[in-house]
C-alpha cells in the first residue's frame, strides 16, 4: 500500500505500563487528554499537547483510563499506577 498511511501513527501508547512512577505518551498531532478513574471520575486533562507527554507521577496506586482524540479517532488505553 503506498497511500503513506502508518498504522503506528494512529495508535498512541502510553509506556512504561504499568508504572509505579509517570506514564509517557508519543502523540504525533495536537491532542487532547483526559484521565479518568474507574468510577469514571476525571483526574487530569491536559489539552492541545503534541509530541512526548509525561503525566500521572501524582496518581495514587490504581487503575486508569487515558482517553484521547487524535483528528477525527477517539482512542482509550488502560493504565496501571502501581
Amino acid at each position: 500500500d503506498d497511500s503513506g498511511f502508518k498504522t503506528e501513527d494512529i495508535r498512541p501508547v502510553v509506556f512504561p505500563n504499568p508504572s509505579s512512577d509517570e506514564f509517557s505518551i508519543q502523540l504525533n498531532e495536537k491532542t487532547d487528554l483526559r484521565i479518568t478513574d474507574v468510577l469514571g471520575r476525571t483526574v487530569k486533562e491536559i489539552f492541545n499537547v503534541n509530541g512526548i507527554v509525561a503525566f500521572g507521577n501524582e496518581f495514587i496506586a490504581g487503575i486508569y483510563f487515558v482517553e484521547m482524540k487524535v483528528g477525527d479517532e477517539s482512542f482509550v488505553r488502560k493504565i496501571v499506577k502501581e
